[in-house]
């Protein structure tokens, strides 16, 4: 009890230099929470005090040792904290509306209940911690490091998280809708039933993480790695995935409808089930220069292809048994011009079926496969 009083005191002795209240009023008002907003506190050791329910909005705390501290339900709003230490603190309920904590330590912090609604997290280091039901919309996470934290449910939409570490979190249920993921790193990560509708995933690596479910309905996904990823009855439904790599992943039962998949790696992804609806496979310019996927020992066993043109694509070995390629386009002739000579010239693209595999239940366009298995 006197080592928790002593602690009280230099605190109030703290506030009191800060000038914003007198060291009597300031050691009256211990525990109870005073008002301290703009204190000047950078470069302070506070480890293991308590400040719960102080109110430090605007308070100056860059570099301040909080190691240990109790600051549930303090109000930080548009506080400077950065490069601060605040490991294992506990920060429950603790609101940091708009604050400024570039760079700051947080490992193993309690963060139940958060706000950090539009803060500043460039660089800070969460890993670890606990953010169940934290409220993070419209924060900048830039290159912050979330590896291994608990994520599942947490409001991230409008984050910016570019070249964030997610490695080994849990973020199932999370809503990274129209988040910024750029070349983020999302590696083993589980993002079961997870929303990152319209979401920016240009370049982020998904290496053997669990989407299972999750929504990516108009996402980003620019030459994004999903290699060796669970996909399973995901929607990615008009998402932008040129030169995706989904090489060996799990895509059972997606609905990949007006998907544009064009140069997109999916050597022997499994696509049983599957849905692509206008799907685009192949886009075909005006030379013969054809960005086509690869499909190569795919399952698309019992897939459902309607209306897409996949000539040019590859297929070697690809497992056709059951799917419907009734309204498939296997070929086409391209008409190109010499833009020196201006010469035009026809060409004949067909997808590659070199040892397919097929049944009596395959559905193909003339009722039979067609002969065309030679490539471009």
């Amino acid at each position: 009890m006197t080592v928790r009083w002593n602690r009280m005191l230099v605190i109030a002795a703290l506030l009191a230099g800060a000038g914003l209240v007198s060291c009597a009023a300031a050691q009256r008002s211990l525990p109870c929470a005073p008002q301290c907003g703009g204190a000047i506190l950078n470069g302070r050791d506070l480890t293991g005090y308590s400040l719960r329910g102080v109110v430090l909005r605007d308070a100056d705390l860059r570099g301040a040792t909080l190691v240990g501290a109790d600051l549930s339900d303090a109000d930080l709003s548009s506080a400077v904290v950065r490069d601060a230490n605040l490991a294992g603190a506990n920060l429950n309920q603790t609101r940091f509306f708009g604050a400024q904590l570039q760079n700051a330590m947080l490992v193993g912090a309690s963060l139940q209940g958060t706000s950090f609604s539009g803060a500043q997290l460039q660089g800070t280091d969460v890993s670890g911690a606990d953010l169940t039901q934290v409220d993070l919309r419209a924060a900048d996470l830039t290159e912050a490091v979330l590896a291994g934290t608990d994520l599942r449910g947490v409001d991230l939409r409008g984050a910016e998280m570019a070249r964030v570490s997610l490695d080994g979190s849990q973020l199932d249920g999370a809503n990274l809708s129209g988040a910024d993921l750029q070349d983020a790193f999302v590696l083993g990560a589980s993002l079961r039933f997870a929303d990152l509708g319209g979401a920016n995933l240009s370049g982020a690596r998904f290496w053997g993480s669990d989407l299972t479910e999750a929504r990516l309905a108009g996402a980003n996904m620019l030459f994004a790695l999903f290699e060796s990823t669970t996909l399973v009855r995901a929607d990615l439904r008009g998402a932008y995935a040129y030169g995706a790599y989904f090489n060996g992943a799990d895509l059972r039962d997606a609905q990949l409808q007006r998907a544009n998949l064009a140069w997109a790696g999916l050597n022997g992804a499994d696509l049983r089930g599957a849905t692509l609806d206008q799907t685009l496979l192949a886009e075909l310019p005006e030379t013969v220069e054809v960005d086509a996927a690869r499909l190569i020992g795919a399952n698309l066993g019992g897939a459902v292809l309607r209306n897409v043109d996949i000539s040019g694509t590859f297929l070697w070995g690809t497992d056709l048994r059951d799917a419907d390629l009734c309204l498939v386009t296997f070929s086409r002739t391209v008409t190109s011009t010499d833009s020196v000579t201006g010469v035009t010239s026809e060409q004949r693209l067909a997808s590659d079926l070199n040892g397919i595999v097929w049944n009596d239940a395959t559905c193909w366009p003339d009722g039979s496969p067609p002969t065309l298995s030679t490539g471009q």
